[in-house]
């Protein structure tokens, strides 16, 4: 993806310091995911920043894949610094083609509202259930649906902020700005699906028990910024949890 092979190093760079991604993102994700033991393949893993944690979690291996060829030379590079058995790829979870192998879960945070178009969402849906063990987990966290029907003011004290281009509509693009210290950090676009778009397409990949579920703070977080601030982010989540079956 051309837009993040310019801001790479500095997306990279700000997801351990971003409030909403390390108290609420990962640990909401791992907690879900409950790698232990299993074999994750990860779409959209970017410079393998969750890719490690999900490792250190006690996964019995990681492969991660991404289309951003800059983002995937970070990871490399950090897993040559700090060598835990991940294996990188170049690839697009458009168009890849079957990785010969299977998995008891295919993770993706913020990979399926990339999608520019429903068949393109399909795809993504299709080959996650393609690349999973019958009875395997897809974990997705994805852009909440319902989160730009109603305007969030004092999003980026959260450390990031989501608005429309124009008027709200199915497929529309969305620019997402990341922040840290208030201060921007990089911008990004992606598109709006309705929930029900979602759905639709996750079913027809094959997936069943298709769940959409809350993020919770760590108790990190709590205790380091306190509940109420915590709680504001909560009362208009811009994120959500989404999983289903094989």
């Amino acid at each position: 993806m051309e837009q993040y092979d310019k801001i790479a190093k500095q997306y990279a760079e700000s997801q351990e310091k971003r409030f909403l991604r390390k108290y609420i993102v990962d640990p909401s994700f791992l907690k879900t995911l409950n790698p232990k033991g299993l074999e994750i393949l990860e779409f959209a893993c970017g410079s393998g920043h969750l890719s490690r944690q999900i490792m250190k979690a006690g996964a019995k291996k990681v492969v991660g894949v991404d289309i951003c060829s800059e983002m995937i030379k970070l990871a490399q590079e950090e897993e040559q610094r700090n060598p835990l058995g991940i294996e990188y790829l170049v690839g697009d979870a458009v168009n890849i083609k079957n990785l010969g192998r299977q998995f008891d879960a295919v993770a993706a945070t913020f990979l399926l509202h990339y999608s520019k178009s429903k068949d393109e969402l399909y795809e993504m849906c299709r080959n996650a259930y393609e690349h999973l063990k019958e009875g395997g987990r897809f974990v997705a966290i994805n852009q909440n649906p319902d989160s730009l029907k109603i305007p969030f003011r004092n999003q980026r004290k959260y450390g990031s902020e989501i608005k429309p281009v124009g008027k709200l509509r199915e497929g529309g693009e969305v620019i997402c700005t990341l922040f840290y210290n208030n201060k921007k950090i990089c911008a990004f676009t992606n598109y709006h699906w309705e929930r029900k778009t979602y759905n639709e397409a996750l079913k027809a990949a094959g997936f069943k028990d298709i769940e959409w579920k809350l993020l919770e703070t760590s108790k990190e977080g709590i205790e380091k910024f306190g509940k109420e601030f915590c709680d504001g982010w909560h009362q208009r989540p811009t994120l959500a949890l989404i999983t289903a079956k094989k």
